[in-house]
């Protein structure tokens, strides 16, 4: 289908969820138009801090799903906020570690530690489109992200904060296939942070690595 053709259509979540765009990247007026059709406002998409023009000049691309499944700023920064009020309540100046351990696009993570001076997150990513676009979208921001591909059951055990760090633990579900085009959001046991995921980290995988906070 045609740029022109494309844009003569609305851009909900039935046509960016399906097979011929979920995947694929899409240009900046498609992000506008989805935020425009949708919500009534191109800036919709607000991601790392800025409105999509600038994200878009700033070298970050996005897929299609993303534009739902991301994080978007005005949540982010509501998780971020909370966080650093609860951080900034113990007691003590060791640093931050902050663990994903469901990337998507970052955006979760990034609010977290723009608002934990000198803090670091790591994140895991099991996709490997969204991997590598993520990786790229978050060097070109200059993050303190490490983002590892693959999943953190496999590999959380290798990729610890140091010992003396306090360890934040954003657990948001992995949202994988859960939006549907028929039946909406649909979510399964395995697409919610399950209490096994937090007595997981509880029970030995970040204890090693200072104390917790979900």
């Amino acid at each position: 289908m045609t740029d022109v053709a494309h844009s003569a259509r609305k851009y909900d979540r039935d046509f960016l969820l399906s097979p011929e765009k979920r995947n694929q990247l899409i240009e900046l007026w498609e992000v506008e138009k989805y935020g425009r059709d949708c919500f009534g406002d191109p800036d919709h998409v607000h991601l790392y801090g800025m409105k999509p023009k600038e994200w878009y000049e700033r070298g970050v691309r996005i897929l299609g799903r993303t534009c739902l499944e991301a994080v978007k700023d005005p949540l982010g920064d509501k998780i971020g906020n909370d966080i650093a009020e609860v951080v900034g309540r113990a007691s003590g100046k060791r640093p931050i570690g902050v663990v994903d351990p469901f990337a998507g696009s970052c955006n979760g993570l990034y609010a977290i530690v723009r608002r934990l001076p000198g803090s670091k997150g790591i994140s895991f990513e099991v996709e490997p489109t969204v991997f590598e676009l993520t990786s790229r979208n978050i060097a070109h921001l200059k993050a303190p992200i490490e983002l590892v591909r693959g999943s953190y059951k496999d590999l959380v055990g290798a990729r610890k904060h140091p010992a003396d760090h306090r360890v934040v633990v954003f657990l948001g579900p992995p949202w994988g296939d859960a939006l549907q085009p028929v039946t909406g959001l649909h979510l399964r046991p395995h697409q919610t942070a399950d209490p096994r995921d937090r007595a997981g980290f509880r029970a030995g995988l970040w204890l090693s690595a200072g104390s917790l906070c979900h």
